[in-house]
């Protein structure tokens, strides 16, 4: 993240040595430094969820994993079964397919190996769009249901109105009257983004020391 953040203010303070005729250039290349930023935040946390998913599985540390995690598989396992179930109210439909998924019920145990469906990608799917109801969903399912007051005490600010800042403008941007972003604009972006990923880095790392070990713990280069 943080060489990302270089290459993304360096483009941008090449583009500011343009000609004051190519405003408009220079503006779009503000634009985009918003949006690879935005970017690399989502690889970031999909990258902090993969890496310490897979150390859990190749290493066989099935008794590492958090019970919320373990509780996440099961329910998606499950929740297909009684969506079905909501919609048409079928009993025996329900019982039936519940228990052809007798092989999956040992997930809740902390003795049991590892379901063949176990990595990263489930955990973060639907969830690496940087909102704060997203961050807080994703930490929740690996074991930190409560992230956002770890972050708010290492930050001292308001997150949501933090993370809010920055995706309000990648919101904007992707309307069809864009604003003008400027230098300014952009670092303040990779300053807030930088103290985010920091803080999740801090907050994850002890996480990861609890479930798991240091074995376990490979901070994301992208």
């Amino acid at each position: 993240m943080e060489k990302r953040a270089k290459v993304i203010l360096t483009n941008c303070r090449k583009a500011g040595q343009l000609l004051p005729q190519d405003r408009d250039l220079v503006n779009m290349v503000h634009q985009c430094a918003v949006f690879q930023t935005c970017a690399a935040l989502e690889t970031y946390l999909k990258l902090l969820i993969e890496s310490w998913a897979q150390e859990i599985r190749v290493r066989a540390l099935h008794a590492h994993l958090p019970a919320n995690t373990r509780g996440f598989l099961a329910a998606k396992r499950f929740e297909r079964h009684f969506s079905k179930y909501v919609f048409a109210g079928e009993e025996v439909a329900l019982s039936s397919a519940i228990a052809t998924e007798h092989k999956n019920w040992p997930v809740l145990d902390e003795n049991s190996i590892l379901p063949h469906y176990f990595n990263g990608s489930i955990l973060h799917a639907e969830t690496a769009y940087p909102t704060l109801k997203n961050i807080k969903r994703l930490f929740a399912r690996v074991g930190l249901d409560t992230i956002e007051h770890s972050l708010a005490r290492l930050l001292r600010r308001d997150v949501d109105a933090m993370i809010e800042g920055f995706q309000s403008i990648r919101t904007a941007l992707a309307h069809s009257a864009p604003p003008d972003v400027t230098l300014k604009d952009v670092r303040r972006l990779l300053e807030d983004i930088r103290a985010l990923v920091g803080a999740i880095d801090r907050t994850f790392f002890s996480h990861v020391l609890r479930h798991g070990g240091l074995v376990c713990w490979s901070v994301p280069t992208s």
